[in-house]
């Protein structure tokens, strides 16, 4: 299982989009996403919550404190063996990306 996490913050349309490249991901069963959003922006809450596809979840911080704890949070909530961390304003282009990454730690455990 690799868990992937987002961190938003003023960013919901770029998130969204880094969100649907980690969808076309073909890992059905084997990726679960996390959204944290720092913004402390309604607006931004509601694109994301209106957004994001089914099955990705949502964490919403009423404060922005800041990358690192905003993934200590998922970190606290998965038992997943690979942790991929994707910033809101990227995305991945190749349809097999996560599944390389694996492939290789995996065979380079070290």
């Amino acid at each position: 299982m690799i868990c992937a996490v987002v961190v938003n913050y003023n960013l919901a349309d770029q998130t969204l989009r880094a969100v649907k490249s980690l969808m076309g991901q073909g890992l059905a069963g084997r990726i679960q996403t996390w959204v944290v959003d720092n913004s402390e922006d309604p607006a931004q809450e509601s694109l994301l919550k209106e957004g994001l596809p089914s099955g990705c979840r949502l964490v919403i911080n009423s404060a922005n404190i800041g990358f690192g704890a905003a993934c200590n949070l998922v970190y606290g909530q998965v038992e997943s063996e690979w942790i991929f961390l994707l910033n809101p304003d990227a995305f991945l282009l190749d349809r097999d990306c996560l599944e390389t990454m694996v492939a290789f730690m995996e065979a380079h455990p070290r």
